[in-house]
């Protein structure tokens, strides 16, 4: 009797040794799945913030350094030549042109480096329609002011020059 007795109490003590395993198991697993969501989450998160304050560098660098002019625009048959002068120092890459007439909208891109105090003709393809309106977006390249890449460009859309023709 004594020898059963002594068997139950062992295989009791292994068994709770093997429920006291399984709970270190899980709770040393609940911990890992913990870690590498929050190391996730803060990783995203820094990211977001970066990006965040790279949208808000590029805003303010467009408010205070960005500001052009259409002087003219002069139509060929087959693209208008617009007058775009650049008021401030910054260096311009490219300019988005969009062309309106009534709900007729069309965007056409301009390839085109402008230098601070500059003014320069511009070629750009001509809608399929005839506008009234045509709007020049100036864009610049950021590239020591970005904090999540070496460079970036960026559309400063509030700084349009407008045209009516």
């Amino acid at each position: 009797m004594d020898w059963v007795i002594l068997n139950e109490k062992i295989l009791n003590g292994k068994r709770g040794i093997s429920e006291l395993i399984v709970v270190v198991l899980l709770i040393a697993f609940i911990v890992v799945v913990g870690t590498l969501i929050f190391m996730f989450a803060s990783e995203s998160f820094l990211e977001e913030s970066q990006k965040s304050s790279d949208r808000s560098t590029a805003q303010d660098i467009c408010r205070s350094e960005v500001k052009i002019r259409v002087g003219k625009i002069k139509d060929s048959e087959d693209f208008f030549a617009i007058e775009i002068e650049n008021l401030k120092e910054r260096t311009l890459n490219d300019f988005l042109v969009r062309y309106e007439r009534d709900a007729d909208v069309e965007i056409k891109k301009a390839a085109q480096v402008l230098n601070g105090y500059e003014k320069v003709n511009v070629k750009v393809e001509k809608p399929s329609f005839q506008p009234r309106l045509v709007k020049v977006i100036p864009q610049i390249i950021l590239e020591d002011e970005l904090e999540t890449g070496e460079m970036g460009w960026w559309l400063c859309s509030g700084q349009t020059a407008v045209y009516t023709l």
